[in-house]
């Protein structure tokens, strides 16, 4: 690289983005973000205790997943994406874990338990979305949105070394 040129963003990354880089990284984001509300769903499923810091995980695996579709490209279209996906992958969750508590309530009271994904249920659990979603689950989806966005982040221009 010849002296005076500069770089304003790192190789490897771009603040435009093509959709052919674009498209994997959305789908890597998501796969990840699923991939973590099962994990999720499982984890309360074994435990019976819903663990929080799972939803931050999934914010992680998120941005992680974009990060390596991505290929080394950072900017704000790909911070974007990762925050989606890990938002995705958090309401997915929490849902797989309502279900799950609201199947095991009906079983209990031998009412008909109806499907995982029963129009239903999924309706119940917008209905409920405030008894569902409480200020500490936001402070994990804080965390989750916040990691998401950081890993994308364009790294700062590096500064030319001053002559002396």
């Amino acid at each position: 690289m010849a002296a005076s040129t500069i770089r304003l963003l790192p190789e490897g990354s771009t603040e435009t983005i093509e959709p052919r880089i674009l498209v994997p990284a959305a789908l890597a984001g998501l796969a990840a973000a699923v991939a973590g509300a099962v994990a999720w769903t499982i984890v309360v499923v074994v435990s019976d205790f819903e663990v929080g810091i799972v939803a931050w995980a999934i914010g992680f695996a998120a941005g992680w997943a974009v990060a390596l579709a991505a290929r080394g490209r950072r900017g704000t279209a790909l911070q974007v994406v990762a925050v989606v996906a890990a938002l995705v992958g958090i309401a997915l969750g929490k849902y797989g874990t309502f279900a799950y508590e609201v199947r095991e309530a009906l079983e209990e009271r031998g009412a008909d338990v109806p499907a995982y994904w029963d129009g239903d249920l999924i309706d119940f659990f917008f209905e409920e979305l405030d008894n569902v979603f409480g200020l500490f689950d936001l402070l994990w989806v804080g965390f989750a949105v916040f990691t998401a966005w950081r890993l994308l982040r364009p790294e700062p221009p590096a500064q030319p070394a001053e002559a002396a």
